[in-house]
């Protein structure tokens, strides 16, 4: 089972001439572009060293003799991986290594992201250093979307209702305020729980009435609208057993339009798929527990693409006074509250926000996208 792994995600590139210690490819790393730290014989005198690198077309900037470590600036266009390449077959070159660049590690001050197990387990603090997700849109196809919370969005747009036929997209029922703020919450703020792809923007589309229940119908004009309005990513934490050809044509459109679709495998604890997850080039997306397992809900099976952390409120592994659910803040039909809720729904928007983060580094082809996701993730967690 594919487990959503963001350390992985973020470094997809590789190249076998450089190394990094950590979750990232070395390339991947934010480094600077024309310059390479090279350890080199110490034995070497400073003319031969200097030598030996105008060479190879480079200048050596600086020497650290106690390190027997040069920093050599590149030539103009002189790829990172070839300079590695030339260096590293040169006897009296001990290594080759990118000039890393180094920041101030920021944790969210959101009073509840500490107990928001999930982020942990995806190791978004290392993701963050390369983006939130800026510049995309992710559609959440739900119960609508609430705005004016203690914490609420940075960035939601005006969608659409397909329920009542109006701009009016707010959430009565809580549920798709929940899974957008797992998608983009508000984060830094010093306000409520933090969000995985805060940078992005939210569209909601209101496809599920104020009692949870919706139509296929709405569902499909749902899409084509998220398809037609821009979105990146369509996030559907929803389903039911009845399979759609209007639905499907619906996410064949999306698709045609660069769309990544993201959906629920659902909640039966059944090796069969709801629908629209069942439905080829949507990613089916199951639920984990606080460490890993499958949840004993989840729904599983073929044509199940990854899986994500779903929660069990019935649980609290690390103590922390909170049950083991997904933390976000909701509309409770009288106030605003953080909430910790469970189901393959609340899984799902975690994948849709991997796919905003992927998305956001200019790749655009929803294969891609999934085969991004899919071979960046972990293999090691067990159905339990």
């Amino acid at each position: 089972m594919l487990f959503l792994n963001f350390a992985l995600l973020i470094g997809c590139g590789s190249d076998a001439n450089l190394s990094a210690n950590g979750p990232y490819s070395a390339v991947d790393a934010p480094h600077i572009e024309d310059e390479i730290l090279v350890g080199i014989d110490s034995g070497l005198s400073t003319k031969a060293r200097v030598a030996l690198f105008t060479s190879l077309g480079m200048r050596e900037l600086d020497y650290q003799e106690a390190l027997a470590t040069s920093r050599v600036g590149l030539p103009t266009g002189k790829k990172l991986g070839e300079a590695a390449r030339l260096l590293n077959a040169e006897p009296a070159v001990r290594y080759a290594e990118p000039h890393y660049l180094a920041q101030a590690l920021s944790v969210p001050n959101d009073p509840y992201y500490e107990h928001q197990w999930n982020l942990k387990m995806l190791r978004m603090e290392s993701a963050w250093a390369h983006g939130a997700g800026q510049g995309t849109i992710v559609a959440v196809l739900d119960t609508g979307v609430r705005d004016g919370g203690k914490d609420g969005f940075d960035n939601l747009l005006t969608g659409w209702s397909f329920i009542y036929g109006e701009e009016d997209t707010n959430d009565s029922y809580g549920h798709g305020t929940h899974v957008a703020g797992t998608i983009a919450q508000a984060t830094g703020n010093g306000k409520g729980a933090a969000g995985i792809a805060h940078g992005a923007s939210i569209l909601p589309v209101k496809v599920l009435g104020d009692d949870g229940w919706g139509s296929t119908w709405a569902i499909s004009q749902g899409i084509k609208f998220a398809a037609d309005e821009g979105a990146d990513v369509i996030n559907m934490s929803l389903g039911s057993w009845g399979s759609s050809q209007t639905q499907s044509q619906a996410i064949e459109y999306a698709r045609s339009k660069g769309v990544v679709v993201v959906a629920a495998a659902g909640n039966e604890d059944t090796n069969q798929l709801n629908w629209p997850a069942a439905h080829d080039g949507v990613i089916a997306v199951a639920a984990v527990d606080a460490v890993g397992k499958i949840t004993g809900y989840s729904n599983y099976g073929q044509g199940l693409s990854i899986s994500a952390p779903g929660g069990d409120v019935y649980a609290d592994r690390n103590n922390d006074g909170w049950s083991d659910g997904i933390l976000q803040e909701v509309w409770t039909g009288r106030k605003w509250d953080v909430q910790s809720w469970q189901g393959t729904s609340m899984a799902t928007p975690h994948v849709a926000a991997a796919a905003a983060l992927v998305r956001a580094q200019g790749i655009e082809d929803p294969d891609e996208v999934q085969e991004i996701l899919e071979s960046t993730s972990d293999d090691k967690w067990e159905e339990g």
